[in-house]
């Protein structure tokens, strides 16, 4: 975890987390067998591979609420949370210099889309 972002990293791919939202997130990261949050991957049927699981908690956040989390390929990524706006259900955030409103309301667009602004 860096600067309120999670590094996630495979044996081929490298991404960043960035929780969307009010503040006052918490990551947690754990493998396996941990005693909060247990991660597995079955391929098969009997086989028990440990898996990562990464956990964003909002303490208390108010409501209404909007959150969620932006995953971004690499890991030198120029990214600036802006707006969060409970009322309109949108996060505003730049990615690069370019800036993005997403919405969590239905919209004549998928509510998934992030909308350069």
């Amino acid at each position: 975890m860096k600067n309120n972002a999670a590094i996630v990293r495979s044996l081929s791919f490298t991404f960043t987390v960035f929780p969307l939202g009010q503040p006052g997130v918490k990551m947690f990261a754990a493998r396996g067998d941990a005693s909060e949050l247990r991660g597995w991957y079955a391929p098969a049927p009997g086989m028990k591979i440990p898996a990562s699981v990464l956990k964003l908690d909002w303490e208390s956040p108010s409501l209404p609420w909007v959150g969620g989390y932006l995953v971004i390929p690499g890991t030198e990524v120029n990214f600036h949370a802006e707006e969060t706006d409970p009322d309109s259900g949108t996060v505003t955030f730049c990615l690069g210099e370019r800036k993005f409103r997403l919405s969590a309301r239905p919209s004549s667009t998928p509510p998934e889309t992030a909308h350069e602004i």
